[in-house]
């Protein structure tokens, strides 16, 4: 992506949790959670960047060091325009319920962060003017949060993330408590937020086939590493990394017909003591000696697109490629 291009730049972040001592009383060896390994990506102007893994792969941590709840251990989040990352970066969250206050008002939850940032002189037409953008009436804002439905309580999440007019918006699985009649509206309006303001989005989900309907590209992430990166048609028609190939392949489709592939067998590691090497190597079925003890570097199979697999490396031929899925298989 060109310099000129980039809105918001992670540069080779890290973030660990402390999880206390090991042993009894807590009298051993301290331990911390390694939730995100070195991770850098860049967000376009006017992109939706979608970030997808299995549940435990850091992908909300990273979302919430990129809005400034959490700082990072180590590397940098720089958005490149100058604005503070907290202001010109929000975040709307998985559980709308959760994220709103219950003893607010909407009119006073979507306010708040006007008030706290003096911005606007006139804030009730402000507030007024973003409920009609996400699609509610005039009389929701006198209710609070528990006399609204979970859509309509995403939706003034979203009209609190659209007040402070953000360059970049994190969706942190924004459609996943949601009724299945009402996901549909929520994307429709985050596509038509995008279309009129032109600000970007990091879309954090599980749902492949909603990634590849909103997204202008894709990365992959797997216990705390970006581990593929490429435009979303790229991706889905060339995966090549093998956890991204069984992503994929796993995802429900509407045609009756016969598939044939394997998936991804086990649980994600935990955290606290990932696998040496290949983050992925115990999972993976073409994995060999050297995934188990160096970790592969991102290697460029396309232009812009990015995978982090040691059978991606430009030296590998088609023929080592098929040896190791048969010494793999053995």
């Amino acid at each position: 992506m060109p310099e000129r291009d980039v809105l918001l730049s992670v540069d080779k972040v890290g973030k660990s949790f402390d999880a206390g001592r090991r042993g009894f009383l807590g009298l051993g060896r301290k331990r911390h959670v390694r939730a995100l390994d070195d991770v850098t990506l860049a967000i376009g102007r006017g992109e939706v960047l979608g970030l997808v893994g299995e549940s435990g792969s850091g992908k909300s941590t990273l979302g919430r060091l990129i809005v400034g709840l959490d700082r990072p251990t180590e590397g940098r989040i720089t958005l490149v325009k100058g604005r503070a990352v907290d202001l010109g970066a929000q975040m709307v969250f998985q559980n709308p319920m959760g994220s709103l206050n219950p003893r607010q008002r909407v009119r006073d939850i979507i306010a708040e962060p006007l008030i706290v940032h003096r911005v606007g002189d006139d804030i009730p037409a402000r507030v007024a003017e973003l409920l009609r953008q996400v699609g509610l009436s005039a009389d929701i804002a006198e209710r609070r949060p528990h006399e609204m439905s979970g859509g309509q309580a995403q939706r003034v999440g979203i009209a609190r993330a659209l007040a402070l007019d953000p360059e970049l918006i994190v969706c942190d699985e924004p459609i996943s408590a949601l009724d299945v009649s009402i996901q549909a509206q929520v994307l429709n309006l985050f596509a038509e937020i995008q279309e009129r303001t032109g600000c970007s989005f990091l879309f954090i989900s599980h749902d492949l086939p909603v990634v590849e309907r909103l997204s202008h590209r894709v990365a992959i992430m797997y216990l705390g590493r970006i581990v593929e990166i490429a435009e979303t048609a790229e991706l889905f028609s060339r995966a090549a990394h093998p956890y991204t190939r069984a992503l994929i392949e796993s995802a429900p489709r509407l045609e009756a017909k016969k598939r044939d592939f394997r998936p991804v067998e086990g649980e994600i590691p935990s955290p606290i003591d990932p696998p040496k090497g290949c983050h992925f190597h115990p999972r993976c079925s073409m994995a060999f000696e050297r995934c188990r003890i160096e970790r592969p570097a991102a290697h460029e199979v396309a232009p812009g697109h990015l995978s982090c697999c040691h059978l991606n490396e430009p030296g590998l031929s088609a023929f080592a490629s098929t040896k190791v899925r048969t010494d793999a298989a053995q």
